[in-house]
């Protein structure tokens, strides 16, 4: 799993995975990686369900934050673990009632799922503490290859 913080590009290769679960009609696809084996390493950890809606996720598709049908949020992890950054479903709403447009949505596009692998990408302006008026990371040009594990 790979992407741009800003401009430098970050690995969150260690113990990286992806994860499916399937609980009646509710789907739950979650993945992450660390940046390095230290107890304070950087992370990065996607997460997509279909709550609401309970519409199936199909095994490839571009979700977006801002779409009532599915849930899809992130963490980005940083200087020792004590920076957690955040956009999604959840800040998409914060936006909506204080009037505040985010420059750079976050989009999960899952181009290939065999059941084994997921492979795809992602990219979206992501928040110190889900709070819109402080400091704001750029994620882009994310791209992951992982394998799922089915729980």
């Amino acid at each position: 799993m790979t992407c741009k913080n800003g401009w430098v590009e970050e690995n969150f290769n260690v113990g990286a995975y992806a994860s499916y679960l399937k609980v009646e009609n509710i789907e739950f696809l979650g993945m992450g990686g660390f940046e390095n084996c230290n107890d304070d390493s950087p992370t990065m950890g996607l997460f997509l369900s279909n709550q609401p809606s309970e519409k199936p996720l199909g095994s490839t598709g571009t979700f977006n934050s801002t779409n009532t049908d599915w849930e899809l949020l992130t963490t980005y992890m940083a200087r020792e673990m004590k920076e957690e950054f955040h956009p999604g479903s959840a800040v998409n709403a914060i936006a909506e009632v204080q009037g505040v447009t985010i420059q750079d949505l976050l989009v999960l596009t899952i181009t290939a799922n065999d059941g084994k692998i997921l492979e795809g990408t992602f990219s979206g302006d992501h928040y110190l503490d889900s709070d819109l008026n402080v400091t704001r990371r750029r994620i882009m040009e994310g791209n992951f290859r992982l394998r799922i594990i089915k729980e």
